[in-house]
């Protein structure tokens, strides 16, 4: 299943309520939050507060990406204020296993989230076992204005065949500056959740939802036509 989820982040926070709204009538069923610490990545950003009122505002489904140093500290406070989805960054945790049961028994889907230039290879399978979701980062994490880098396109790829591969349905998550264009190419490399920013939130909301949407849709309906071929 395909899924856009449009980053808080990239979003008008004078304008949020207004642009959930229209998120919600385009048919979005999640929202990408963005937690920076200023310490694992440059910049500041939101904290649990922020998610407790944003939980509040909408029924969308809330992926909370940790952008965290030690990110086991506050899986707890993002859970009971109503994250559904916690991605960590696997550079980031001292004990990956213990931080992915940690959101587990929160009753949460737990992920993990790679660098640029972090390989599949470094992922023990005992992590790949608890994995629900996997996201790999085409920028490098935290900074604004950066551009799609199309090497990641094999780590989409080569994620989505080792996936399945041992039997699991693990959703492949992928973020940063994912154009109309680089859609089409990280969809095709078996990416399922797309997190989009300044590619929905410069311009026309209403109108670059529809246009990424679209897109989706169509290639939901090449692969359905595929598999019933086959």
């Amino acid at each position: 299943m395909y899924c856009l989820a449009p980053s808080v982040y990239a979003a008008d926070i004078m304008q949020l309520e207004q642009q959930l709204r229209v998120m919600e009538r385009a048919g979005v069923s999640c929202l990408h939050v963005d937690i920076m610490d200023g310490s694992f990545v440059p910049n500041l950003s939101f904290g649990p507060d922020f998610v407790k009122e944003l939980k509040g505002y909408t029924d969308m489904k809330l992926d909370v990406h940790l952008m965290v140093d030690e990110p086991v500290r506050f899986i707890k406070a993002f859970a009971e204020v109503g994250a559904d989805v916690i991605t960590v960054h696997f550079e980031a945790c001292r004990d990956m296993e213990h931080t992915l049961d940690a959101i587990h028994a929160m009753g949460k889907e737990a992920g993990i989230v790679l660098k640029p230039e972090t390989g599949l290879g470094r992922i023990p399978l005992a992590v790949w076992n608890k994995l629900d979701v996997l996201q790999v980062m085409t920028v490098a994490p935290g900074l604004k204005g950066q551009h799609f880098n199309p090497l990641m396109l094999g780590k989409i790829a080569e994620a989505r065949q080792f996936s399945e591969g041992i039997g699991r349905d693990i959703d492949i998550e992928v973020d940063g500056d994912i154009t109309p264009d680089s859609l089409r190419l990280v969809m095709a490399a078996g990416a399922n959740i797309i997190v989009v920013g300044k590619g929905l939130f410069v311009g026309s909301l209403e109108d670059n939802l529809r246009k990424y949407l679209t897109i989706m849709n169509n290639k939901g309906e090449e692969r359905h036509a595929l598999f019933n071929r086959n």
